[in-house]
């Protein structure tokens, strides 16, 4: 199955369900960021990927307004996207994702904590980018809660 990528709109359109306002951002670091879910030449490390895409939002000021929740909903939308299961609890998640964002070194170990490959994938099987995002944001209120203080 070829790899799913967000795009720089699908990630304000994020920043957006998550506040409900569009707030200002920096075109080019947000372009940066979101580049880190792919690599040039062969992209079959999913793991590395997604823990460079983590890493790059946290610590940057890329969207004036909840920057880190809307990181967090597109690495998970982003794993789903791309065959994993999310396994972590909505208790557990702000946990998870900040321990990701202290070591880039560590983060796809510590990604595989919270996601695990599908059994069962079908290369047809592509699900709508929003309805995936939609599923994460219904899943993690209190976690985006937390990363939006």
């Amino acid at each position: 199955m070829a790899n799913q990528y967000l795009t720089t709109q699908d990630v304000l359109w994020i920043n957006h369900q998550i506040t409900g306002e569009s707030y200002a951002f920096r075109e080019a670091e947000l372009l940066e960021v979101v580049s880190q879910q792919y690599t040039y030449g062969a992209n079959h490390d999913f793991l590395s990927n997604a823990a460079r895409f983590a890493t790059a939002f946290q610590g940057r000021d890329v969207i004036d307004h909840a920057g880190l929740a809307t990181n967090f909903v597109a690495l998970l939308a982003f794993s789903k996207l791309n065959g994993y299961d999310v396994t972590l609890t909505d208790e557990a998640a702000a946990g998870w994702y900040t321990e990701i964002g202290k070591d880039r070194f560590k983060a796809a170990e510590a990604l595989e904590v919270g996601l695990r490959r599908e059994e069962h994938q079908h290369d047809s099987h592509n699900p709508p980018v929003r309805v995936t995002v939609q599923d994460v944001i219904a899943a993690y209120p209190e976690t985006i809660k937390k990363l939006l203080a």
